[in-house]
């Protein structure tokens, strides 16, 4: 569902591409319960909607992806594109002291996780390289 829903998406089919995520992101929570794969299709699902235009939806499963990659070991790297993500909410609804805290936490830990990527542009691109790609 994942691997198709991002599939849906890259050919325009937004819809399709939310009710697949979401399908995704339901069966994770239902299967995994807080784990990373449920962190990934949490932002998934956030992206589309703010894609939408649902900024308050996605900012809100932001905010539920943040708390459970805060209480991973592993989850710094999805922790640091939420993020990424979530600064990028806040700069187009005008709250821009959100946006600044969320993108300096947020490159504060790309700059731990990835030293080499110190001076790397503030696009997602970078932020995606520190999570690893998972399709089921």
């Amino acid at each position: 569902m994942v691997l198709l829903s991002r599939i849906r998406l890259k050919q325009g089919r937004v819809d399709d591409a939310l009710r697949l995520a979401s399908k995704a992101l339901a069966f994770r929570q239902k299967l995994l319960g807080n784990r990373l794969k449920t962190c990934d299709s949490l932002y998934d699902v956030a992206c589309i909607l703010h894609l939408q235009g649902h900024s308050a939806s996605a900012i809100k499963l932001l905010k539920q992806l943040i708390d459970i990659s805060e209480s991973l070991n592993e989850g710094e790297g999805q922790l640091a594109r939420a993020l990424y993500r979530l600064s990028v909410l806040y700069a187009e609804k005008g709250e821009l002291a959100e946006s600044n805290a969320c993108k300096s936490r947020a490159l504060e830990i790309r700059g731990r996780l990835r030293p080499e990527d110190k001076d790397a542009p503030f696009v997602e691109e970078c932020f995606s390289k520190l999570t690893l790609w998972m399709l089921w």
